[in-house]
């Protein structure tokens, strides 16, 4: 059972060449060894990890060459209380508590220039950069893809983070535009045309005229494709 729980607590490992002498073991190798299991511990978008505030508690001799395991309940982020585990040749010399604030920077779009309201936003507007995760504000879009094309809907300053507050509603289609709409429940299929009752963004609800006059309600599944649903939907109905 001890076996088993070593290994779930045994989240990252990192082996450091440590002096030729044998030396205390010092902080830099401890903090590259806290970092370099946060990094494997914490997902891809969190691009860099740093670890402020390290400190050790006691002292231990290590030989020229060591290896350092790092063991903890899987919190990577804030601050942590870590113990390292310190082996050379596959020998125990001996275990360190530690405590650190770890820090996670990830990359995020911000503008190159200004734009004014009613700006539709191009490559030319966006840059990314990379911050600290607690100085990203909610609702921040995550990727510059996500911002070409949009529109702001009020003034924003050079080198801001734009949150999907500050920007119009995604349309993908525009009200007037002849779509498909279709209805599948089960082995039925139908499908008809119809024309948007008013702008829409992928994944929204909208309301459609079909030709026979029909006013319906479904969800657009692509530029001039509406999907509808059997019974009450989140879009409400007409």
């Amino acid at each position: 059972m001890t076996h088993v729980r070593t290994l779930l607590l045994t989240l990252a490992a990192l082996t450091i060449a440590a002096p030729a002498s044998a030396a205390p073991l010092d902080d830099v190798q401890v903090r590259d060894a806290i970092v370099a299991a946060a990094q494997a511990g914490l997902p891809d978008t969190v691009v860099a990890v740093e670890a402020r505030g390290l400190k050790v508690y006691g002292d231990l001799d290590v030989p020229a060459d060591v290896e350092l395991r790092v063991l903890g309940s899987g919190e990577w982020l804030g601050r942590v209380r870590l113990e390292i585990e310190v082996t050379s040749d596959g020998e125990p010399v001996g275990t360190i508590p530690t405590s650190v604030e770890l820090v996670g920077f990830v990359e995020i779009p911000v503008l190159r220039r200004s734009a004014g309201k009613g700006t539709r936003l191009g490559r030319e507007h966006v840059s990314s950069l990379t911050r600290p995760l607690d100085a990203v504000p909610n609702g921040a879009v995550a990727t510059v893809q996500e911002l070409i094309g949009r529109t702001v809907k009020r003034d924003l300053r050079l080198g801001a983070v734009v949150r999907e507050s500050d920007l119009e509603t995604r349309v993908d289609a525009r009200r007037g535009r002849p779509v498909t709409v279709r209805l599948s429940s089960g082995a039925m299929r139908i499908r008809t045309t119809g024309t948007l009752q008013e702008d829409g963004g992928l994944g929204s609800w909208v309301g459609v005229v079909t030709a026979t006059g029909a006013e319906l309600r479904g969800l657009l599944v692509a530029p001039d494709v509406v999907e509808l649903a059997l019974g009450p939907v989140a879009g409400g109905s007409r």
